[in-house]
């Protein structure tokens, strides 16, 4: 038995991965159905984490910052609050839950995963324009 994964998701998978972004999938299903849909949305096997708790979500973010990565995490889901937390930009879609929106620093107004490569080349272009303009972090 396979789960589908939504519509576009294979697309945008693709699209970040062009970009030079390496995906994963992290999620609290079971290992098969978490390498069923890694398979169909085109991301390696070696990318997929399952069976995680919501705090060891968290915990796999900080590894992979630890190891000079800067992480953006997509969720929706109470279980995802952690690490929507911990990542350098959280990203909740719209239809998340109360908890996993007051721990994203972005919302996407669609709730279609689609919004997600055209969100990070929004905060890249912020980012850039707030550098050019010589502002520092905490600065008003």
């Amino acid at each position: 038995m396979e789960d589908p994964i939504k519509p576009g998701a294979r697309e945008v998978v693709a699209q970040l991965q062009q970009q030079g972004l390496k995906t994963y999938l992290i999620t609290g299903d079971n290992s098969l159905t978490a390498l069923s849909i890694a398979r169909q949305a085109g991301i390696s096997s070696e990318n997929v984490f399952s069976q995680v708790r919501p705090g060891e979500k968290a915990e796999l973010v900080k590894k992979l910052q630890a190891e000079g990565a800067r992480v953006a995490f997509v969720g929706d889901g109470i279980n995802d609050a952690p690490a929507l937390e911990q990542a350098d930009l959280g990203i909740a879609v719209s239809r998340a839950s109360d908890i996993a929106r007051d721990a994203a620093d972005m919302i996407l107004l669609k709730s279609e995963i689609e919004a997600v490569p055209e969100s990070l080349g929004l905060a890249r272009a912020t980012l850039r324009t707030i550098k050019s303009l010589g502002v520092r972090p905490g600065c008003q």
